[in-house]
């Protein structure tokens, strides 16, 4: 008996640091991400896709491009949907050092 209780919980811490560390992980890359942005330049981006995700919300897919090279980010829309549609132009704000690290700001619409 006390093997498999020993093996029980040998199992359960691993899941727990395993826990940990993806938790970890993503406040890492959220801490990241924002730092990279606070000194940020701009340009516009397009809306190419609207998707719901199960229990998730409603996320659009942009892109935008950079001295030629073409970028594609997925951000939760935080807008309602009806504003919103597939071709509209917002401002974005990049990270110059690393441009995967974007921001579509909705309050930015581009007029055409």
């Amino acid at each position: 008996m006390k093997k498999k209780e020993k093996k029980t919980k040998f199992q359960i811490w691993i899941l727990i640091i395993f826990i940990i560390s993806l938790i970890s992980f993503g406040a890492w890359n959220s801490f990241t991400e924002k730092n990279e942005l606070k000194n940020s330049k701009s340009t516009i981006g397009t809306v190419i896709k609207i998707e719901e995700r199960f229990q998730r919300g409603l996320f659009i897919k942009y892109e935008f491009q950079i001295k030629g090279e073409k970028y594609t980010e997925n951000q939760k829309l935080t807008i309602k949907k009806e504003f919103v549609k597939i071709g509209d132009k917002f401002e974005v704000y990049y990270s110059e050092k690393n441009p995967k690290y974007s921001e579509l700001i909705f309050e930015k619409q581009i007029a055409e």
